[in-house]
């Protein structure tokens, strides 16, 4: 879903270029609050303490070294983590504009600031935002998949061993009560990551059935307390 209005964080140390962007910005509806800064420094104080910006200028007067360092270490905070980092520049110089993007620039504005510019990089942000958000979604995802299948092995084990699994199969509930809250679109990189997760997670050959005796007794009744909880589970469903 698209960004009603866009925050921006301009950092530019020239007060002309500042002035001339934050105006150029009033024309069109889809930018919100201007935060005009004019250096590193100071625009690292708002990330800081977690204001959050949609876009963040940068002048490409600072240099390609020091542009770089601040986007690496704006991107680790939470104010920049979503942000599109747009590069102010008149230079059409590919292999630098190469070296910016290689360092992590999402975009560049060229002066004149037009409306249709001044739009597109709006739409770059949207685009930015959605992207980090599901890589974000994925790895979490990625986390569950892993933790779930270890707590598979884990009460496999204890039944192997004959000893009490209510523990481990309420953390294994807890666990998988997670999914609860997935959206479709969250439910959908579910279903691939745990595709793949558990068509290729390696099986455990130390996890023996063969039980006999009494301990085929007791596999019998572990299996049976496990099929109640999963039924009680489902009835409560409905």
């Amino acid at each position: 879903m698209k960004q009603n209005t866009f925050d921006a964080l301009v950092i530019e140390s020239i007060p002309e270029n500042r002035q001339r962007l934050r105006q150029a910005t009033e024309h069109v509806s889809d930018f919100g609050k201007i935060v005009a800064t004019e250096s590193f420094e100071e625009a690292k104080k708002y990330l800081n303490i977690g204001k959050c910006f949609h876009i963040i200028f940068i002048s490409d007067g600072f240099g390609s070294e020091s542009v770089s360092e601040f986007i690496f270490l704006g991107k680790q905070t939470e104010g920049g983590e979503d942000s599109a980092f747009i590069l102010l520049t008149n230079s059409s110089d590919r292999e630098q504009i190469s070296e910016y993007i290689n360092n992590g620039v999402d975009g560049f504005l060229v002066p004149p600031y037009s409306v249709d510019s001044l739009v597109e990089i709006s739409h770059i942000a949207d685009k930015v935002k959605e992207e980090r958000q599901e890589i974000r979604e994925r790895s979490a995802v990625e986390f569950l998949v892993h933790d779930i299948i270890t707590q598979l092995d884990r009460v496999a084990y204890i039944q192997k061993c004959k000893e009490d699994v209510t523990k481990s199969l309420d953390r294994l509930r807890n666990l998988c009560s997670a999914f609860k809250t997935f959206d479709e679109d969250k439910l959908d990189i579910y279903y691939d990551i745990a595709f793949e997760a558990f068509t290729t997670a390696p099986a455990k050959k130390s996890f023996s059935i063969s039980y006999t005796g009494v301990s085929q007794r007791v596999r019998e009744r572990l299996e049976e307390k496990i099929l109640e909880e999963i039924a009680r589970e489902e009835s409560l469903k409905h």
